[in-house]
């Protein structure tokens, strides 16, 4: 499941050490909502953004998926990234898949 999203990197500015900051964004959205947001808080630590299946130039899922199987499918990305604790901003439906 993992293969089908995809994640982008911002390495932080001066705050190396401090956990990264976990972008999730709305239904209907890319990565590309956060731009402004991510290039601000990379000053202080790396952003992760991940484009959802069927979103951000991803292939559609052959199924609908439940908030539950998005949310372990980003967990399990972030597990196979090796990438510890995070701070998750969710906006939207993202909200949904941080809780």
């Amino acid at each position: 499941m993992p293969d089908e999203y995809r994640m982008f990197r911002m390495p932080a500015g001066a705050g190396r050490g401090r956990p990264p900051y976990l972008l999730l964004r709305g239904v209907g959205l890319s990565h590309r909502s956060y731009t402004r947001a991510a290039k601000l808080l990379s000053r202080s630590a790396e952003v992760i953004a991940i484009d959802l299946p069927g979103f951000g130039g991803t292939r559609r899922p052959e199924h609908p998926r439940s908030v539950e199987q998005y949310a372990g499918g980003i967990a399990e990305l972030l597990d196979r990234a090796d990438v510890g604790p995070v701070v998750v901003v969710g906006h939207s439906m993202g909200a949904q898949f941080a809780l």
